[in-house]
């Protein structure tokens, strides 16, 4: 007999082993490339050449691709929008706080895609929305798409205003300008 695909059942989970600022080894800094659009990718490399880590090499990887909403997403107060994050539940959380902290230097802020928030980057925003400890500000997205929200909204069952996705993050630590002082930004 051949049945149904399960349904997938959603939860909330708290990251365990999150790494912080401190915890970055000297041997590893950041690169914020420039791509089409205006897009920027904030990826951890190694130091000394500013060459990607790979997923693998026992070093922070990952990376973050930010950009301006487009016009069918809306105004979105004009914050950066996160449209791809990939990296892994230790080192991830401390990548997005670098690229909340780099969209917030003209007091844009940072969000989470309007239109696709998988589970692994639903679960990264929500870590940073418990665990602000006053490094992070919050405001509500307005005047901006929001399907990303209705959809984990629904997945959870937490009210849509209540969802990781539907606040715009903002920074007030200093990290960038310590990489910068100790010349690992490339």
């Amino acid at each position: 007999m051949v049945g149904r695909k399960k349904k997938k059942v959603y939860k909330n989970i708290v990251l365990r082993n999150v790494k912080s600022f401190d915890d970055l080894p000297p041997s590893v800094a950041i690169r914020i490339e420039r791509g089409a659009g205006g897009r920027r990718t904030l990826r951890y490399v190694n130091e000394a050449i500013c060459t990607p880590i790979e997923k693998g090499e026992g070093k922070p990887w990952g990376y973050v691709t930010v950009a301006k909403p487009s016009e069918y997403e809306g105004e979105c107060d004009g914050a950066y929008i996160a449209k791809i994050v990939e990296s892994d539940n230790e080192w991830g959380p401390l990548l997005l706080q670098i690229a909340i902290e780099w969209a917030s230097r003209d007091n844009d802020g940072l969000i989470a895609d309007r239109f696709r928030v998988t589970e692994f980057e639903y679960h990264l925003w929500n870590h940073l929305l418990g665990n602000q400890g006053g490094d992070l500000i919050t405001e509500p997205v307005a005047l901006c798409l929001n399907k990303s929200s209705k959809t984990w909204s629904e997945r959870l069952s937490i009210e849509e205003d209540k969802i990781a996705t539907s606040f715009i993050f903002y920074s007030k630590t200093k990290m960038l300008g310590k990489l910068l002082r100790d010349k690992r930004i490339c």
